[in-house]
């Protein structure tokens, strides 16, 4: 599936950063996912600014979210450390020269592959419902990230 760039893809404004770490919570916390927490207690979400804001308390001993002039520097440096690493590595955050231009959250969601069309609409059309309502929530930078 080829990518599509968003020229207005911004996610330094706390406001975005915040709404950011905000979706994560609502996809460990969604019907549609495999492992919410609702199920059990192992979660199915994989989510870079979850593990970002602990490394910012636990490490710089900073709060999240950090102020817009200070996100790029510390992100990068976050995805440079231990923890960080397993993010840039898999993908979950694609950077050019110290600038994030790309991320991604790895969820399980319901609904079983190569099962019959049939069986797996459902799930697709919820999963599209819930995108486009994140999207429609969220403001400019971010609106067109999922």
């Amino acid at each position: 599936m080829p990518v599509n760039w968003d020229p207005d893809f911004n996610p330094k404004t706390k406001r975005n950063q915040v709404r950011l770490f905000n979706i994560c919570n609502e996809l460990r916390n969604s019907d549609l996912i495999h492992g919410s927490v609702k199920e059990t207690s192992e979660t199915k979400v994989r989510c870079f600014i979850v593990d970002f804001q602990i490394w910012l308390r636990d490490i710089k001993n900073m709060t999240f979210p950090v102020e817009e002039e200070d996100f790029t520097d510390l992100l990068y440096e976050y995805a440079k450390s231990p923890g960080g690493e397993f993010f840039t590595v898999n993908k979950f955050m694609g950077f050019k020269g110290k600038e994030l231009v790309s991320i991604q959250f790895e969820v399980r969601s319901k609904g079983t592959p190569f099962r019959p069309a049939s069986e797996m609409m459902p799930y697709y059309r919820d999963w599209e419902s819930f995108v486009d309502r994140i999207n429609l929530e969220s403001g400019v930078g971010i609106n067109r990230c999922f």
